[in-house]
């Protein structure tokens, strides 16, 4: 279980770089939950080069994207 969280955690940390052009605010949301320090959050900290370290203590976790409800309708 802790490898697949920590590959998991990984994973999104580099989708996370990935999608700072296109989504900067959620995307630096992401990496604040996963405690990576501002000076590793560009291309060349992608893949193994920065990797989390495990065991970092990570904040409480909060939502990223505004939860979805669906409007109430006419029913149609």
């Amino acid at each position: 279980m802790g490898t697949i969280l920590y590959v998991t955690a990984e994973v999104i940390r580099n989708v996370s770089i990935l999608c700072q052009m296109i989504m900067p605010h959620s995307a630096q949301k992401l990496l604040d939950l996963l405690a990576v320090p501002q000076n590793k959050r560009d291309f060349s900290s992608l893949g193994d080069v920065a990797r989390l370290s495990p065991g970092t203590s990570l904040p409480k976790p909060e939502g990223v994207f505004p939860r979805y409800i669906e409007p109430e309708g006419d029913g149609s």
